[in-house]
């Protein structure tokens, strides 16, 4: 019985994974699930258009994505837009002090969209690991070409770099 169980929730999981080559399944943060700062909300079918560098982060893995963060605010390019979804439900830190961060650091990112995810829909949405980082670029189209969870080695964020600069 046990192992039926483990291959259910290992089969329901596959399903909701993010396919290379497909748009992301339609997810909206609003209200009580998230959005954006100012109470918007945000739907993932706003990622057509232009190229997008998608973060999904629990705040307290950030060190995990420094590296490309570091890459990022020292690069000029235009070809992109970044879109960093932070998990509230994974942190212990209070969503206020959360959010009163992000807007500072809207300043020093400013092709930053910031969005937050109260409820984990995400992790469910999309497959997504909890109490993690994922990174995921989408074209123009919103179909999926890369997607990389947890620590970024440095190979991962050169890699990126050049998939969202190009």
């Amino acid at each position: 019985m046990k192992k039926l169980i483990i291959i259910l929730v290992a089969m329901s999981v596959s399903l909701m994974a993010i396919d290379i080559g497909k748009p992301l399944p339609s997810i909206v943060l609003s209200s009580k699930n998230g959005g954006y700062a100012d109470g918007k909300a945000w739907h993932s079918k706003h990622l057509e258009g232009s190229v997008h560098l998608i973060i999904y982060m629990d705040p307290d893995k950030r060190k995990n994505i420094e590296p490309l963060m570091k890459a990022i605010r020292q690069t000029s390019s235009k070809h992109f837009t970044m879109v960093a979804i932070v998990n509230l439900a994974a942190t212990w830190m209070p969503n206020r002090v959360l959010i009163s961060k992000l807007n500072e650091q809207k300043s020093k990112m400013k092709r930053t969209e910031y969005v937050f995810d109260k409820k984990r829909i995400l992790v469910s949405g999309w497959g997504l690991p909890d109490d993690d980082t994922t990174v995921i670029i989408t074209d123009k189209k919103g179909r999926v070409f890369y997607q990389k969870n947890g620590k970024l080695s440095d190979t991962d964020v050169a890699t990126i770099l050049k998939k969202i600069t190009h």
